[in-house]
């Protein structure tokens, strides 16, 4: 004999175990978990982390779900399925005996592996409930180019992502089944069909990059600013990149505008952003990113000097010099200090007699 239970909507600690391992104690069988899965990702991980700690196996229930997010597949239910419910429900006509057998011969075919939505925030949190502070990429956040708001990474609350209103569950419920809130958009102009929403103060997303361009990078956000708006900003190795973002208010929490792009004031390519919530008040669909033209070296003479001339954004470019463009050219870094006003960098240096070539290198 085996002592099996299920395990749903409760705290997903030890001492909740406890009685179950103490029955198993006791009278010396084998015990089961044989049923669960009705809740957020977080507490699966914390669910599993615990069985497995006191040697319990587990199963979660069932292998497919209709319209669910919670399940490891999700089946996309037929329109007919539905009359069918209602009709069942007692709210709606009956379907005739043909289209009732053609709607559930389409809700079987539903089923199939192939139609179903794969969820794999779920399958993360079944078979790596220890993440030892590993993110995984969601998607496959290629920049240049758009990075949708709900496809931050893979992993659990305060490594992946922190929300901070709702750890059990996603108000939106849709998309994905983390505690992160997300919603379907309405978005005449959308290219995605999801956002991120319900934001707080000091809630974040992580996403890792695939850089298949060198930076540096603009970056625009498709936004909806509700009546009041908000403010947020990329993040990267703990620094503030992107400035201070603020997001007008729009008027609906549906009704979308793009904000014009601004360059990110790292030097490279990035593997890595967080996108780090201010102040509440918007809903969030996507970040676009594009690479910035190479930066441009501009020069004036003086009484006696040269100034030369750079954007901010490329403080990890050095400026060098030579007196000949024939061959063999050297080329020498300027030491001169810089000064940075009114988003440039600026250096002063000597004229001489002989010709001046300047250029920017990283």
């Amino acid at each position: 004999m085996v002592i099996s239970f299920h395990k749903y909507w409760d705290d997903p600690t030890l001492a909740s175990l406890q009685k179950w391992t103490d029955m198993r104690d006791q009278w010396n069988m084998p015990l089961w978990l044989g049923e669960s899965g009705e809740n957020s990702n977080d507490w699966f991980r914390a669910t599993i982390r615990c069985s497995e700690q006191v040697n319990l196996g587990w199963s979660w229930w069932p292998w497919k779900k209709l319209v669910s997010n919670a399940g490891t597949l999700t089946v996309t239910e037929p329109a007919g399925y539905r009359a069918i419910l209602n009709y069942w429900r007692g709210n709606g006509a009956r379907p005739s005996t043909n289209v009732a057998f053609a709607s559930l011969m389409q809700l079987a075919d539903a089923t199939r592996f192939e139609n179903c939505t794969i969820h794999r925030d779920v399958l993360d949190a079944l078979f790596r409930p220890n993440t030892a502070g590993v993110t995984l990429p969601f998607n496959t956040n290629t920049i240049a180019g758009y990075i949708f708001a709900p496809d931050y990474d893979l992993g659990p609350s305060g490594e992946a992502y922190f929300d901070s209103t709702n750890t059990a569950g996603n108000e939106g419920a849709a998309y994905r089944n983390d505690s992160v809130d997300i919603q379907a958009a309405s978005d005449p102009a959308g290219i995605f069909g999801y956002n991120v929403g319900w934001t707080d103060p000091g809630e974040w997303l992580k996403y890792t990059l695939n850089a298949i361009a060198p930076g540096p990078y603009t970056v625009s956000a498709r936004v909806a600013g509700g009546n009041a708006g908000g403010l947020f900003y990329l993040e990267s190795g703990g620094v503030n990149i992107s400035g201070n973002i603020n997001v007008p208010p729009t008027g609906g929490w549906q009704n979308w505008t793009t904000l014009p792009a601004r360059t990110l004031t790292n030097s490279g390519s990035l593997d890595a952003v967080r996108l780090v919530i201010l102040s509440a008040g918007f809903n969030l669909e996507w970040l676009k990113f594009d690479t910035l033209a190479a930066p441009r070296l501009s020069a004036k003479t003086g009484d006696g000097s040269i100034q030369l001339a750079w954007p901010t954004w490329a403080s990890s470019y050095s400026v060098y010099a030579t007196s000949n463009l024939a061959p063999l050219i050297t080329w020498s870094p300027l030491t001169n200090a810089s000064v940075e006003q009114n988003g440039e960098l600026t250096m002063n240096v000597s004229r001489s007699a002989q010709h001046q070539f300047f250029r920017l290198q990283r």
